[in-house]
């Protein structure tokens, strides 16, 4: 059948409307906040679908359109706890740039976005060692983000505008404001973790420390690549001469090195560290007239990481952790507070929380872990024996989940 030129004109031009009316919808809804024009309580300013539906894309945004001093970068554990509002910066403008689930590669293309639209003054780095194994690559919307090399423009309105996965987005985000619920997210990158209150802490560590001996993105494949160290050369390289740059090892719970040491990664954790020490030592001779850079770290067996698990039952929240790999806001305050005021003590934390290390003390630094490590089993027996039995459950799974 034929069909004649005034139907065809009348479904393109009803095609079009209806595409124009999508558009506008989502434009003025943004589920995604990337246009942030319209900023309405009750109808759009809560974002639900921030975290799931392109976060990078967010924050490559967000990061642009700021004028930021410092940057807060590395992963969800930076995300979620490092305020970007600490006192500890002055007021002066931060962004937190964490991103969950980031490889160094993506970390360092965030440095560079932050450092090309930025005159940065300080750039703080939480470094976590699974970001260096092999099998952790960039997010679906990495690519899509303006931190990508393959940006493009059109793609990236187009997506945001046109899309009726966004439309329904949309629309779930107008009910979420109708039920007076609310988002995680808070300004300047920060995403403040929050967990029901009634949940289980000690389920959650053994759910998480089983997952992480079995993965072989995780623990099995713990720092598989130490060419990846070349990506964080690139950072120091690129900074500028008045540019502070500040690297710290994240204060994951002690259940997470025992998890380590329960297979026999510990050893590649420290091999680590060992190499963090040495690329930091050749930068200071190739960079002489550039800020020297400071690595702390905040693992280990302290009086913090060895926070002890809520009991069998409980509901008692802890005072650091949401689980062994995320710490809360608190921790992240105390470990701004040692770095900033560094020389001189924080009156906030605890002595033994964070060590400066370099090429003149990481031996001793690890060999002193390494007593502390036979300290912890000796205190915390049931715990050992918990993690030693995951180990044992999980064995026919290492290896074969090679899950990316």
């Amino acid at each position: 059948m034929k069909l004649s030129q005034s139907y065809i004109k009348n479904y393109m031009m009803t095609f079009a409307i209806g595409s124009l009316c999508v558009a506008s919808f989502n434009f003025v809804v943004d589920p995604q906040k990337i246009f942030a024009v319209v900023d309405v309580k009750g109808f759009n300013h809560e974002k639900p679908f921030i975290m799931s539906g392109g976060l990078r894309k967010l924050k490559s945004v967000e990061l642009e359109k700021g004028n930021y001093e410092n940057v807060l970068l590395g992963t969800s554990r930076v995300m979620r706890g490092l305020n970007p509002q600490n006192p500890v910066f002055n007021s002066r403008p931060v962004y937190n740039a964490g991103l969950p689930g980031a490889n160094i590669y993506e970390i360092l293309k965030t440095f560079e976005f932050a450092n090309n639209h930025e005159h940065l003054k300080t750039v703080v780095v939480g470094l976590d060692v699974f970001s260096f194994n092999s099998k952790i690559k960039p997010k679906a919307d990495y690519y899509e983000s303006k931190f990508s090399g393959s940006y493009n423009k059109f793609n990236f309105i187009f997506s945001e505008l046109f899309s009726i996965e966004k439309f329904i987005r949309s629309l779930s985000t107008i009910n979420f404001n109708l039920r007076n619920q609310h988002d995680e997210y808070i300004i300047n990158g920060f995403m403040q973790k929050e967990e029901a209150p009634e949940y289980n802490r000690r389920k959650l560590f053994i759910e998480k420390i089983k997952s992480y001996i079995t993965l072989e993105k995780l623990y099995p494949g713990l720092y598989d690549s130490p060419e990846k160290l070349e990506l964080l050369k690139e950072v120091f390289n690129h900074r500028k001469d008045d540019t502070k740059l500040y690297l710290f090892i994240s204060p994951i719970h002690a259940y997470q090195l025992e998890g380590m040491r329960s297979i026999n990664r510990f050893s590649r954790f420290e091999e680590w560290k060992r190499d963090l020490v040495k690329i930091i030592a050749e930068d200071a001779v190739k960079n002489p007239k550039k800020q020297p850079i400071i690595l702390w770290d905040f693992s280990g067996y302290n009086s913090v990481t060895t926070e002890k698990i809520s009991p069998t039952g409980s509901k008692k929240e802890m005072k650091w952790y949401w689980e062994p790999s995320h710490y809360k806001k608190e921790l992240g305050d105390l470990v701004l507070d040692v770095m900033f005021n560094y020389p001189n003590k924080s009156k906030n934390a605890p002595s033994d929380f964070g060590v400066v290390i370099d090429s003149s003390n990481i031996e001793s630094h690890l060999q002193k872990i390494r007593a502390e490590q036979a300290r912890y089993q000796q205190n915390f027996p049931e715990e050992v024996e918990i993690i030693e039995r995951l180990k044992r459950e999980t064995a026919h799974l290492r290896g074969k989940n090679n899950i990316n």
